[in-house]
């Protein structure tokens, strides 16, 4: 079977995402384990936004203002493996529920519920939070776009909420889904502004030499899911 490509695909883009994923799978296996694995430690400095890499990259492939159209095809590509897949995880935590400890029907009916407002994705499939975020992000963005206004006014925004968010959540529990989608805004805008730019020579020494210098100096990351910045 032949594969097409198309002649204007920008591989570098892939790379990045394959690099991204597999550290992300090597991340997640350090932080269940709890083994202390030295290269993640080191990678960790440099790849300290991974996960929110994926909505810069979801930023610079958006052009759309909000539409029934856009509505649709965001459904189909986000919205539905979302309930789908947290429909089979939900299934699959319900067995084990069973097995290791008395279930009743809030187990199948009530708690995924609960869990998705709380943690915006059922216990049985955590990682799909990330499609319900990007969905929304995506939504709030075309909308701004629809209405003309600025992506800085969008950042700003953004970047306002999520400083009181975290303050917020020093004392009290508020569903994740706030931070995630306001993080995520603020990466996705910006990956919307860096489409064409970044490309740029002087644009590219110029942001290489301030993400090592960060990376350097800094143990800080961002993760939308447990909402540290």
């Amino acid at each position: 079977m032949a594969v097409v490509q198309s002649k204007n695909r920008d591989q570098s883009i892939d790379i990045v995402a394959g690099i991204m994923i597999i550290y992300m799978i090597l991340y997640h296996i350090y932080q269940w384990s709890h083994i202390k694995y030295l290269l993640v430690d080191y990678l960790s400095h440099f790849l300290f936004m991974f996960m929110t890499w994926f909505y810069f990259k979801a930023g610079m492939f958006s052009h759309k203002e909000f539409c029934k159209d856009l509505v649709n095809d965001s459904s189909k590509r986000l919205l539905k493996p979302y309930f789908i897949f947290s429909l089979i995880g939900h299934v699959f935590w319900c067995i084990q529920q069973s097995i290791i400890a008395e279930t009743s029907w809030k187990t199948w009916f009530y708690e995924p519920f609960s869990q998705i407002f709380r943690n915006s994705s059922v216990e049985g499939n955590l990682p799909l939070w990330f499609l319900l975020s990007l969905f929304i992000v995506k939504m709030l963005h075309s909308l701004f776009l629809k209405f003309k206004i600025s992506d800085v006014w969008l950042r700003i925004v953004s970047i306002f909420v999520s400083f009181m968010l975290v303050y917020i959540m020093r004392e009290k529990r508020i569903p994740l889904i706030f931070i995630q989608v306001s993080l995520g805004t603020i990466f996705f805008s910006v990956g919307h502004f860096f489409k064409e730019i970044q490309y740029r020579r002087f644009q590219i020494i110029l942001l290489s030499q301030c993400f090592f210098c960060f990376s350097l100096v800094t143990s800080s990351f961002v993760e939308n899911q447990i909402y540290l910045l």
